[in-house]
């Protein structure tokens, strides 16, 4: 069995030649791969549907950014640094929000990101080579938000599940005063 991550980024699109040549040539000698791709491939569609009618937030590959991008979506994007605070607004106008986390991700096989209010989204997408992260949200529930901090945390899970910080990031939200 490969990756999940990976299986993800062939469902996407997203993987180099090579890369796409060894996982598709697994996933036909594999049962399981090939159920887990069929259902990402099915998801895949339901998110980019949903994400193109703005009823979802989801963490993103760089080709899903670059669809979004093509399409003019992503009106306001946000990078973070670890220990960063980065101010943030959205107006009328924004329909999606890219909020990009920088962190180490070398040698990390699982990221998982802690959100304002303490919710935690396991196995998120990654691009381990740019060290990014990105997370795009609808713009219209962040306008009905208050002005706020809202915290986030990235944390690398190894194979046996232990678990370190990557990153801690602040996005400092103004509120919509329109």
């Amino acid at each position: 069995m490969i990756g999940i991550d990976v299986l993800a980024r062939l469902a996407l699109g997203d993987l180099d030649e090579d890369e796409e040549r060894v996982a598709e040539e697994h996933v036909l000698s594999c049962t399981e791969c090939a159920r887990t791709l069929e259902g990402l491939v099915t998801a895949g569609e339901s998110v980019r549907v949903l994400l193109d009618a703005g009823a979802v937030r989801a963490f993103v590959t760089p080709s899903l950014v670059a669809e979004l991008d093509r399409a003019g979506l992503v009106t306001r994007r946000y990078v973070l640094a670890p220990g960063s605070s980065v101010p943030c607004t959205v107006d009328a106008t924004d329909v999606y929000v890219l909020a990009t986390v920088e962190a180490d991700l070398r040698d990390v096989a699982r990221v998982d990101v802690e959100l304002p209010g303490g919710a935690r989204a396991a196995d998120v997408p990654f691009d381990a080579a740019r060290g990014t992260i990105s997370f795009v949200t609808s713009a219209e529930p962040l306008r009905a938000l208050p002005s706020t901090t809202l915290p986030v945390r990235a944390i690398a899970v190894d194979r046996d599940g232990r678990e370190r910080t990557l990153g801690e990031y602040v996005l400092d939200h103004t509120a919509f005063a329109g």
